[in-house]
C-alpha cells in the first residue's frame, strides 16, 4: 500500500504541475524564451480538496501523504469509518462535486465497473483532475478521453487500463493524461514484502495453520490450466496444494512454466497473484535440478 499510494501521489503531481508536458517541450527544443502561463493556470495542491474514493490501506497511506501538502480530504467507502477525521461523503457523485482532485483507491469488482463515468467527469469539473490506481475497469477510459478532449476536466493520470498492456490510441494523443504501465506497486520494497507473505501463506497452509492474508490474483483466467492443474482463481489454499503438487511432480516443469508465461502476459494478475507464480516456477525449476 505505501508503494502505490507513493506512485498515485506522484502522477497526482504529474498531472496537476504539467510535468510531463514541461520534459517533452524541454527535449524537443521549444523552451526558447519565458512565457507566463504557457501550460494554463496552475492551482497547486495547497489548500485544495482531496477526494479519495475507497479509505482502505493504499487511501489511507495516500492520505497520509496528503496531509503535508495542506489538502482538505474527503472520502467515499462502503462504510463511514470512525478512526478518521475526514469529511465523509455518501457515494461518489458527492464526492465529485465537493473535490479538486479524485483519487480511485477502491476495491473495484464487476459491482463497480465504470463507477467513473461521464456524469462523475462532470461532477469533478473543469480544473478537476482524476487518478486511477485502483482497477483499470474502475474508470471508464472513453469517458475519460471525451473529458480530457472537450474540457470537461483539466487532467487525469492512469497506472491501470482496462486492457494491459493498453494497445489502443484513443488515449496517446492526450497531452493532458499522465500514464505508467501499472507498477505502483513495483518497487524492491514492495516485492520482498510480497513474497515475504506469499511464503508465509504456504508455510502456514502446510502447517495447518491460518493464512496470513487471502490476497489473490484477480485473474479471469484458472492458474495451470495448462499443467492439468485447476485450481479456483480466488482460492489461496487450493493454489497452495496445487504447488505443493506441482513440486512432487517434475514432468509437470514446462507446462507449469508455460502456463505461468501465458497467465503473466495476460496481465489479469495482481502483484500478490504474479509473485505466486513467479514462486511456483522458481520452485519448479529448484525440483527439476534436484531430481
Amino acid at each position: 500500500a505505501p508503494d502505490v499510494a507513493e506512485l498515485a501521489f506522484g502522477i497526482l503531481l504529474a498531472s496537476t504541475r504539467r510535468i510531463v508536458r514541461a520534459d517533452k517541450m524541454i527535449r524537443r527544443g521549444e523552451w526558447t524564451k519565458r512565457i507566463p502561463n504557457r501550460f494554463g493556470a496552475i492551482a497547486g495542491l495547497t489548500g485544495g480538496k482531496l477526494g479519495i474514493l475507497g479509505l482502505g490501506a493504499i487511501g489511507m497511506e495516500f492520505a497520509r501523504r496528503a496531509k503535508g501538502f495542506d489538502l482538505e480530504i474527503g472520502y467515499c467507502n462502503r462504510n463511514q469509518r470512525a478512526d478518521v477525521d475526514f469529511q465523509y461523503f455518501p457515494d461518489v457523485m458527492a464526492l465529485a462535486t465537493w473535490c479538486d482532485y479524485l483519487i480511485v483507491c477502491l476495491r473495484s469488482d464487476a459491482s463497480n465497473r465504470h463507477i467513473i463515468n461521464a456524469d462523475v467527469l462532470k461532477a469533478l469539473g473543469p480544473r478537476g483532475h482524476v487518478v486511477n490506481i485502483s482497477r483499470g475497469w474502475a474508470v471508464d477510459e472513453a469517458a475519460v478521453a471525451h473529458a480530457l478532449r472537450s474540457g470537461i476536466i483539466e487532467g487525469a493520470a492512469l497506472d491501470v487500463f482496462d486492457e494491459e498492456p493498453y494497445t489502443g490510441t484513443e488515449l496517446l494523443g492526450l497531452d493532458n493524461l499522465v500514464m505508467t504501465p501499472h507498477f505502483g506497486g513495483g518497487t524492491e520494497h514492495a516485492q520482498r514484502r510480497m513474497t515475504a507473505m506469499v511464503c508465509r501463506n504456504l508455510d502456514n497452509h502446510f502447517a495447518g495453520k491460518p493464512v496470513v492474508s487471502t490476497a489473490f490474483p484477480h485473474a479471469s483466467e484458472l492458474l495451470g490450466h495448462g499443467a492439468g492443474i485447476v485450481v479456483p482463481h480466488r482460492d489461496p489454499l487450493a493454489l497452495a496444494d496445487a504447488l505443493r503438487h506441482l513440486l512432487t511432480d517434475g514432468e509437470r516443469t514446462a507446462a507449469m512454466a508455460d502456463a505461468a508465461s501465458r497467465l503473466g502476459r495476460s496481465m489479469r494478475w495482481s502483484h500478490v497473484g504474479a509473485t505466486y507464480v513467479a514462486l511456483a516456477r522458481s520452485l519448479s525449476r529448484q525440483k527439476t535440478v534436484a531430481s
